[in-house]
């Protein structure tokens, strides 16, 4: 369904511990009184949930509004990747694109970790489930037991074979692969911290295709085989520290999130 360009709310400042500016009577002042603390002690919140984040999509709710889906980031990373992740979610604003994190590791291993994000609010990964769309603000973790990927018109993710026994759990050049074919390249293809070369073929595809990738710089990066095997796939890749990156995820969520009326704020009732 389209939905009509005049009644599409643009964010005009990421929300984070500031404000955040809309046209729209009746929803900055609770936005804003949610986000930095001050929410309605009415709603009810679920346990070990932040109370800004859940105030975020009760006020959308309430509204007859919400974030649209936008294509998601991809980082892929190895050896070090969890520390890596936690400095670069502590320089993210919320919300953000939908993010989705490729972190090689043993089978059976869940990734419990919050990461505390740059407005003092704490990012829980959350399992891809199959049929379901990435959701801005909210940060997927693909294990390598199974081979989760972003796919169809409607960007859903689905389950697939990993295919020939993959060097790598989860395989980053496979998730890519397949992404490009299906739905084209991720909004950002990110590769961070790690050992040996995963990514960087598919790295070859998404560049040729125009895709934007970063690459993790080797000097600060804790192991930097996997970066500097990126490099050499595309010499031409955007190399920055951890904090650049997340400054350029911070951009791309303020240049493509939007706030946009629900379906049932279309809905027509037939005369008579």
């Amino acid at each position: 369904m389209n939905v009509p360009p005049e009644l599409v709310i643009r964010f005009t400042q990421l929300v984070s511990t500031d404000t955040l500016v809309l046209n729209r009577d009746g929803l900055l002042s609770e936005l804003k009184e949610a986000l930095t603390g001050n929410h309605d002690p009415r709603l009810q919140m679920l346990p070990e949930q932040d109370p800004r984040q859940v105030a975020l999509s009760e006020i959308l709710a309430k509204n007859d509004c919400r974030l649209n889906t936008p294509r998601p980031v991809v980082i892929g990373c190895s050896a070090g990747g969890d520390q890596a992740l936690r400095v670069l979610f502590k320089a993210l604003d919320y919300p953000h694109v939908p993010i989705l994190v490729a972190m090689h590791h043993h089978p059976g291993f869940r990734f419990m970790t919050k990461l505390e994000l740059r407005s003092g609010l704490f990012q829980r990964f959350i399992d891809p489930v199959p049929g379901e769309t990435p959701q801005a603000g909210t940060a997927y973790f693909l294990h390598g037991t199974e081979a989760f990927l972003v796919n169809g018109t409607n960007m859903q993710f689905t389950l697939a074979d990993h295919g020939d026994a993959p060097r790598f759990r989860p395989d980053i050049n496979l998730l890519l692969e397949r992404m490009l074919k299906t739905v084209g390249a991720p909004a950002l293809t990110i590769i961070l911290t790690g050992m040996l070369d995963d990514g960087a073929r598919a790295l070859r595809d998404i560049d040729r295709e125009g895709g934007e990738v970063w690459v993790q710089d080797p000097a600060e990066a804790a192991f930097k085989q996997m970066p500097q095997a990126a490099l050499d796939a595309v010499p031409n890749a955007r190399v920055g520290t951890l904090a650049t990156i997340a400054a350029r995820i911070n951009a791309m969520s303020l240049q493509t999130l939007r706030i946009v009326p629900s379906f049932n704020a279309f809905q027509t009732v037939k005369p008579g």
